[in-house]
């Protein structure tokens, strides 16, 4: 079955979550001073580490090759921009 889950980034340049296989993301957001991700999930299907990559502006970005940009985040004083990286 179709569901939208909603998951927390760690604030580590590199974060991995668990997520169901197929994961289409929807949105990315401050939540409560997190980085809160949407995912448009089937709650039955086995799970997957996605990785993603966070960075701040004004720093260099490292390779971001086979990565897709999903949102730009803010929180507090410092801006994110996030991306997860695709198979």
């Amino acid at each position: 079955m179709k569901v939208i889950y909603k998951y927390q980034l760690p604030l580590t340049p590199e974060p991995k979550v668990e997520m169901p296989i197929g994961a289409e993301i929807l949105s990315c957001r401050n939540q409560f001073g997190n980085i809160t991700i949407w995912a448009l999930v089937d709650d039955k299907a086995k799970t997957e580490i996605k990785e993603f990559y966070l960075n701040g502006s004004g720093q260099k970005l490292h390779d971001i090759t086979n990565h897709k940009y999903i949102d730009t985040v803010q929180l507090e004083s410092v801006v994110y921009h996030v991306w997860v990286k695709e198979e």
